[in-house]
């Protein structure tokens, strides 16, 4: 019984965050995925455009 009163009496310092939350929260984190996502995905459509062009002889 005292665990279950020790978990609702609000104590803050016994109460974790799941990971997820952890890092949707980090707004600066989710700046640099998403551009690194638009980064590696312009990289990778450039590269697909280029060999799929005819090569000039």
């Amino acid at each position: 019984m005292a665990k279950d009163d020790a978990l609702h009496s609000g104590n803050k310092s016994e109460t974790r965050i799941p990971a997820m939350q952890g890092i949707y929260d980090n707004i600066w984190l989710l700046f640099l995925v998403s551009l690194l996502v638009v980064l590696v995905a312009y990289i990778i459509w450039g590269l697909i455009d280029m060999i799929s062009r005819p090569v000039l002889l």
